[in-house]
């Protein structure tokens, strides 16, 4: 299927919230369990439609949370429409550290303003973070947020809509540039002529039938 835009994003967290479940599950619908820690960055592609005239292809950069990968993670944050933070609901700690994550963000991504959702995982499990402290946190940090339960045989919902919305009001809207967007181009190769037969001019015609008639002369 060809598509109309292409969007890179990159997906970063803590270790262990479920960065790579939700990939695999976003893209391929699969439903895995106990998946091994990313070691650097993985990548997955997708095809969607976004509206009634448009698709878009998202490549999707699964980082590693482990600190020990950091500068690989790191290199991965320049040159993205936008990004996808997740956190696990159950464990508070993961909550705490999503500022220190959009502020990594942010210093490679200087005077860009990208857009940033943040995505609760693990929906299924008892949350320890109190309502009222996600509103704040998604005020303060001007971010989107959505939440969702990969513990599911079903088909998640496309949870990442309000990103997919916010890149296209920002760039593709006001046709604003925007280095992890491409635009597809189509090259089409203006249809070649046939060859011109050449017309035979009045006066060679009237040659041709001099000569003819030259040739049928009786002495």
């Amino acid at each position: 299927m060809n598509y109309d835009y292409l969007y890179r994003i990159v997906l970063f967290g803590d270790s262990a919230v479920g960065k790579t479940s939700f990939m695999n599950k976003y893209i391929k619908s699969e439903d895995i369990q106990n998946y091994l820690p990313t070691i650097g960055v993985d990548f997955g592609a997708k095809l969607i439609k976004y509206d009634t005239h448009h698709i878009l292809k998202l490549h999707l950069w699964d980082t590693s949370g482990n600190n020990n990968f950091r500068n690989i993670v790191r290199s991965y944050y320049g040159g993205v429409a936008g990004a996808v933070l997740i956190y696990d609901k159950s464990n508070y700690k993961s909550f705490q550290n999503l500022p220190n994550w959009i502020s990594d963000f942010d210093s490679v991504n200087k005077n860009n303003d990208l857009p940033i959702i943040v995505i609760g995982t693990k929906t299924d499990l008892p949350s320890e973070i109190p309502d009222i402290e996600i509103k704040s946190f998604i005020n303060q940090y001007n971010v989107l947020y959505n939440e969702v339960n990969l513990n599911t045989k079903e088909e998640i919902p496309d949870v990442l809509m309000p990103l997919w919305d916010k890149i296209w009001k920002k760039y593709i809207i006001p046709n604003k540039v925007c280095i992890g967007i491409k635009k597809r181009t189509i090259n089409i190769e203006p249809p070649v002529a046939p060859p011109m037969q050449k017309k035979s001019s009045t006066s060679s015609i009237i040659k041709k039938i001099d000569n003819f008639q030259s040739k049928c002369i009786i002495s």
